[in-house]
């Protein structure tokens, strides 16, 4: 059975189309229909978890109405269930980053540290987050060197740089964790991840940008639908 699924997914990695980075070309070189038919080479232990590990990486497919502590404690499960080891660090990373950009957000928007018992965030720079609150990197300059700069753009309101900063971010190091692996159920996984950041920036202009930006700084974590 193990030979079997290396067989298959060599053949699945092999036949996915290669990706350009977002904003690089007009679509991604595969529609989403013709990649879910592509993904029901993978076994079913999976293919669920695949679809675990989407449902807290995309956070426009959890429910607005999930309070902050609902999603952190789906999250932590999720991570808790991934065997992959590549891919339940490049998950943790995904999660701290969505932690460390609302942190931004919020206190762009003029909102206090998060209190110290509130679970707010996932990830091991929640409390450097809180604690470094009046800080300009929060304390995450050596680990998010752009963190900086994500700033000034929210607090100058260039909301459609901020969704294209963020995508480049993500597709960067997530291309870095995907350059080490090839043919595997976690090479494929990760090229869904990808897949999803190059439609995302497909789909983007500049009204749609400045419209969630607006949605996102009266949201919480919960309601963040980065493409980060």
């Amino acid at each position: 059975m193990i030979m079997f699924h290396e067989e298959a997914y060599y053949t699945l990695h092999a036949s996915l189309p290669t990706l350009a980075p977002p904003f690089a070309e007009e679509r991604p070189p595969i529609s989403r229909i013709a990649l879910e038919r592509k993904l029901a080479m993978l076994s079913r232990e999976d293919a669920e978890q695949l679809k675990r590990i989407e449902s807290v990486m995309f956070f426009d497919r959890l429910s607005w109405e999930l309070t902050d502590e609902a999603v952190v404690t789906k999250a932590e499960e999720v991570l808790a269930s991934i065997r992959d080891n590549a891919l339940r660090d490049v998950a943790q990373w995904r999660l701290s980053v969505r932690t460390a950009v609302a942190a931004v957000r919020r206190r762009s928007a003029g909102f206090a540290a998060p209190d110290r018992k509130q679970r707010w965030g996932v990830g091991p720079w929640t409390d450097v987050l809180r604690k470094n609150w009046a800080r300009e990197d929060f304390g995450l300059n050596a680990v998010l060197p752009w963190i900086g700069e994500l700033r000034r753009m929210l607090d100058g309101g260039r909301a459609d740089a901020v969704e294209r900063f963020l995508l480049l971010r993500v597709w960067e190091y997530i291309s870095r964790v995907a350059f080490h692996h090839r043919f595997s159920f976690a090479a494929v996984a990760l090229y869904v991840l990808r897949w999803d950041l190059v439609q995302r920036a497909s789909r983007q202009s500049s009204e749609q940008a400045r419209h969630r930006f607006r949605e996102l700084l009266d949201s919480s974590l919960s309601g963040l639908e980065l493409a980060s």
